[in-house]
């Protein structure tokens, strides 16, 4: 697109905005427009795990309103956890989603569980599709035998932004898609690089610290 086809396109979409006269929403689930990233998350682990993700977890959904009126609509959980599962099964040697309780019999050694704790959405300071987001996740991680015996307890955070200025999406709302992957993506990669060195899990399997499991 040329500089003047891009000056054309963000004039319409003002116009249709000002037409418009209201707010409106829009939920985000479109993938960044860069494509996904491969999580940088250490070399593979010689476990076998799963991952329980809830119900409330998964529809977890936060808005955010930009200038303009409208709002996206931003799906925590759907990306986290398509986020958190990817860098999973890059950093062990199996890695499972679960949908309930891990049932006797799986042949896994640990159970990892996350819990949403807190997020902070900044919009850019103009419209939508003209600057950048900031958004930072925090999750607290438990990991369990699969029989339900504690292991260990950590916090995990990221924090991600849009990677271009100017979104031309016709909703305008792609550089929140790609700041909430990115998020999600930096949350799993905290967590899974120190996954080895969390007290419980270092005391289980010493051997994961001894190999450079990191």
């Amino acid at each position: 697109m040329t500089p003047r086809h891009a000056v054309r396109h963000l004039a319409l979409l003002g116009a249709l905005g000002l037409a418009q006269g209201c707010s409106w929403s829009m939920p985000v689930s479109q993938p960044p427009t860069e494509g996904p990233r491969a999580a940088n998350v250490g070399a593979t682990l010689p476990l076998s795990v799963g991952v329980l993700y809830d119900d409330a977890f998964l529809a977890l959904r936060r808005q955010a309103t930009v200038t303009g009126g409208h709002r996206a609509v931003l799906p925590l959980g759907e990306t986290g956890a398509a986020e958190f599962q990817a860098a999973c099964e890059r950093r062990f040697r199996s890695c499972v989603r679960l949908s309930s309780a891990a049932p006797a019999g799986t042949g896994l050694d640990l159970v990892i569980e996350p819990r949403f704790e807190d997020a902070s959405i900044t919009p850019p300071p103009l419209l939508g599709w003209a600057g950048y987001w900031t958004i930072r996740l925090t999750w607290m991680v438990d990991v369990s035998t699969p029989s339900g015996g504690r292991v260990a307890e950590a916090r995990a955070e990221g924090t991600g932004n849009n990677e271009g200025t100017v979104d031309m999406s016709i909703s305008g709302l792609g550089h929140s898609a790609q700041a909430l992957a990115n998020a999600s993506r930096r949350l799993a990669e905290d967590f899974f690089i120190r996954f080895p060195t969390l007290p419980g899990v270092a005391a289980r399997f010493p051997a994961l610290v001894a190999g450079g499991g990191r």
